[in-house]
């Protein structure tokens, strides 16, 4: 049996890369450590772990004055669970405590389990912010041409303009009625019908047939009959320029008679990112990153400042904006704003091109630390993402979904992202690394249970059907599966921005799939009862190893032998017994044309 070792970095921080750690070993009754998914067309779930320990002393309840760690156990506190064997030391599994709490006696004895959780399910927790699109252009250089900027209601952000004038310390003076800087120093971003804002003109700088608008919208009220909702607009007394919401509830950009519009309703409650931008042909208006105002657009996009947020001079509007603003922004220029506004929203801030770009800005978007980050570098482009109203974790599985790749949480907890093109090319998914196996030949490790061997339809798809960022799909059929078996369909939701590539992906699916294969649901090790050949290759096993499960059914015939790339591992453990339970899917070999290694074509191959 490998030693076991608990730890819990009871005076660090949660995120703290290098904590200090306290031995609770000696509590230690038993444990379990579950990692992975059931198949490879589910999500990968939090790795969670559990620890039963002696709690006759009360040493792990928060309530006990007397205890050596009270006020230190809280929740989120790091764990961590290493085995030693043979002298080699290796992490098992590292994450969060989810809490402590009061464990009574039963028959004179108390325990607490400890429940852990990794980095995946602490991402499932953390929103993406909306404001993650301006933290990030500003790395980049766009604020050279910023004027001002208001973060309504973003705690922690501040009002930031590039001259120190536009402010917007508000008084309450005419033409409207105003609530002071209520709704532009941060504390708030509630527009009620009832309160707007005033301060001094933001003028542009440059040519003032330049400029640009971009904020965050949600709201469900459209203007009145010939007015708008005003969400901007400048205070001259003939034809000022307002952007609002019109009648019929669009995103509206007017000054005098010339009117642009978003063409559709954006009423709909949900958060969009808008930007406008003006120039001496008119002013162009993007909702979510795509141009929606082209040919409604008449006469020109002047305008002399912004001087009023939330409200409007014109009787023919709505005395003051109804629904909720954030990170309204005043640019001078709009030329620099066209790649800003499909990036703000459609989540390539840093001006990221591949699917690995865009991961490391959700990372640090999520405020994951950079030490516990491993990002392979991959090729695929994504075409568009509304990350707004989204947690880290949903956005990483679409963008995991997207590459055909994974995102896990590894036992050091490390949040990795391996890209499609991993299961054909690393050394641990292309050779096995184990062989499992009822042959008793030296150096296989036995299985003392094996689950379903199956070949059914249960994974069989002749239909691949693959959406894009847009919405549109590509679809691959293998019209001889669906002769042979019918037809069987499956659905994939991407954000990738090429057809070509949509469809090279469901050929891909179907090419695989097309042919149901066999398929070992799980099998069970008990290492110990071969511990030497056993623990050095089950105490590392991980997610994505290729490794052989062998078979002689009743002992009649030829040998089963299926090569698997892991899908999950399930370990248990207590002071006598160490039992691991993985499960599968069929293993693979991509065949690379022309390339001097992956270009063997043999009989687990298929064409990648």
């Amino acid at each position: 049996m490998p030693t076991i070792t608990v730890e819990i970095a009871f005076a660090s921080d949660p995120l703290n890369t290098t904590p200090t750690w306290t031995d609770v070993t000696s509590y230690v009754r038993s444990g379990s450590i579950k990692f992975g998914r059931s198949n490879e067309f589910d999500e990968y779930q939090a790795g969670r772990a559990t620890i039963v320990l002696n709690n006759r002393g009360r040493v792990f309840d928060p309530f006990y004055t007397s205890g050596p760690y009270y006020g230190q156990l809280t929740a989120r506190k790091q764990v961590r669970i290493k085995t030693t064997w043979n002298s080699t030391t290796r992490t098992q599994f590292q994450g969060f405590a989810s809490g402590f709490g009061v464990a009574p006696d039963v028959h004179g004895d108390s325990t607490w389990t400890l429940e852990v959780y990794d980095a995946l399910a602490y991402l499932a927790r953390i929103d993406m912010p909306s404001y993650l699109w301006w933290q990030a252009t500003q790395i980049i250089g766009y604020p050279s041409g910023l004027l001002s900027w208001w973060p309504l209601g973003e705690t922690g952000q501040s009002i930031q303009d590039r001259t120190g004038t536009y402010t917007f310390t508000f008084t309450s003076t005419q033409p409207r009625t105003g609530a002071g800087s209520k709704y532009v120093d941060g504390s708030s971003q509630v527009f009620d019908g009832t309160y707007g804002a005033i301060g001094p003109a933001v003028v542009l700088t440059g040519s003032h047939f330049e400029w640009s608008v971009s904020f965050m919208l949600k709201t469900n009220t459209a203007g009145p009959v010939g007015g708008l909702n005003p969400i901007l607009a400048g205070a001259v007394a003939t034809d000022p320029a307002t952007i609002g919401i019109d009648e019929n509830g669009r995103l509206a950009f007017r000054q005098g008679t010339n009117t642009a519009h978003s063409g559709f309703a954006i009423t709909d409650d949900n958060w969009h990112f808008v930007t406008v931008n003006g120039s001496a042909s008119g002013a162009n208006i993007y909702v979510d990153g795509y141009l929606l105002s082209a040919g409604n657009t008449v006469g020109t996009g002047a305008t002399e400042g912004w001087q009023l947020v939330g409200m409007s001079n014109l009787a023919v509007d709505s005395q003051y904006f109804t629904g909720e603003l954030q990170h309204l922004a005043c640019w001078d220029g709009s030329t620099s704003l066209l790649s800003l506004a499909s990036a703000a929203m459609n989540g390539a801030p840093l001006a990221g091109t591949t699917t690995s770009d865009w991961v490391q800005d959700v990372m640090d978007g999520a405020g994951w630390p950079a030490g516990w980050q491993s990002i392979e570098t991959t090729n695929a482009v994504p075409g568009g993402m509304i990350w707004h109203g989204k947690n880290a974790l949903e956005v990483l599985q679409e963008l995991a979904r997207t590459e055909r790749g994974r995102v896990i949480a590894d036992r050091q907890n490390i949040v990795t992202f391996q890209g499609g093109a991993h299961d054909y090319t690393a050394s641990e998914a292309i050779t096995s690394q184990a062989t499992y196996s009822d042959s008793k030949v030296a150096g296989t490790i036995p299985y003392s249970a094996i689950g379903r061997i199956v070949y059914s339809d249960e994974f069989l798809v002749n239909r691949a059907i693959v959406s894009i960022a847009d919405g549109s799909t590509f679809t691959a059929d293998d019209t001889a599966s669906q002769t042979t078996y019918g037809i069987r369909s499956q659905q994939i939701d991407t954000l990738l921005q090429s057809g070509v590539d949509a469809l090279s992906y469901a050929e891909m699916i179907v090419s695989r799939y097309a042919i149901p294969v066999l398929r070992i649901d799980d099998w069970t090790v008990l290492p110990q009862s071969a511990g030497t050949t056993a623990f050095p290759k089950i105490l590392p096993a991980d997610i994505a190893e290729r490794v052989t499960v062998e078979i002689l059914p009743s002992s009649v015939g030829s040998r089963i032998s299926q090569q698997m790339l892991i899908e999950s591992v399930s370990h248990s453990f207590d002071s006598e017994q160490w039992t691991t339970t993985f499960s599968g899917s069929p293993a693979v070999q991509g065949w690379l044309l022309e390339d001097a290694t992956y270009g063997l074509l043999e009989s687990t191959t298929i064409l990648a």
